[in-house]
């Protein structure tokens, strides 16, 4: 095998074993500047794409977190390797799907190394992003600290109110 298939099999092989998120995309029939376009957005989300004959993908693939992968690398496909964000690429993706800027067709997805079903793809899709969960969580932590604070001074509001009305 010559060095340059030997980096791609390499760099598949890290990325796989990085990504929280990988998938299987099929793109026949996408023109090349819808590509350009998906691949200028991906880079600009940190989200790693590659593209690659499907024997060596599959042996790339082969032995990694995201083996469950390789039965879907027949066509013209993509893969996507997110280390960051797990709905992201797929929200990408089926943007532009939803407008027409490509023929993209989601195949297979690893989410944490598990085969997603095709099911549960909008619910991966709809999922808030990482610092929208944060601040969700925040604030459900923060409501009840808010009310033992509330409670806890309540009895001394009743006594300062007390010794008003005495006045």
């Amino acid at each position: 095998m010559n060095n340059n298939k030997n980096t791609i099999i390499k760099d598949i092989k890290k990325y796989s074993n990085e990504a929280i998120l990988a998938s299987v995309i099929e793109y026949k029939g996408t023109k090349s500047i819808d590509m350009k376009h998906i691949r200028q957005e991906f880079n600009k989300n940190n989200i790693i794409i590659k593209v690659a004959k499907n024997k060596l993908a599959s042996i790339a693939l082969k032995n990694t977190v995201n083996d469950k992968l390789i039965p879907d690398l027949n066509q013209q496909n993509l893969l996507i390797f997110s280390t960051e964000n797990i709905n992201l690429p797929l929200k990408l993706i089926t943007n532009y799907i939803k407008n027409n800027k490509g023929n993209f067709k989601v195949k297979s997805i690893c989410l944490y190394r598990n085969l997603i079903n095709k099911e549960e793809i909008n619910t991966i899709i709809n999922l808030p992003n990482k610092e929208t969960a944060m601040y969700n969580l925040i604030m459900v932590l923060k409501q009840p600290i808010k009310n033992i604070i509330n409670l806890l001074q309540l009895p001394y509001i009743n006594l300062v109110n007390l010794i008003k009305l005495k006045k």
